[in-house]
């Protein structure tokens, strides 16, 4: 993790779509452009527009939060229903 002064120095290091980023990337991003705001170096409307593109990015990590979860249920289901059945479950990753 970055240390605060560090991040108030540095744009995040991507301007890319909020949609094309992994969680990594988006919290990064995230956490740099709260960083920009709380500094209280920008005036009103780059605040404003840097506060929408963390909107975004919180509506990315909920998606891909959203999505992993479900996968994970979809997993603990498989399992509880190999262990009813007494099928060896799946190997270890």
């Amino acid at each position: 993790m970055h240390s605060y002064a560090s991040v108030v120095q540095q744009p995040p290091r991507s301007d890319a779509p909020a949609d094309s980023l992994n969680f990594e990337q988006a919290i990064e991003s995230l956490e740099a452009i709260v960083a920009q705001i709380e500094g209280g170096t920008l005036g009103l409307e780059a605040s404003i527009a840097r506060y929408e593109q963390g909107v975004a990015l919180i509506a990315r990590c909920k998606e891909i939060l959203r999505v992993q979860e479900q996968r994970v249920e979809e997993l603990n289901k498989r399992a509880a229903g190999l262990a009813e059945s007494g099928a060896p479950g799946p190997a270890p990753v």
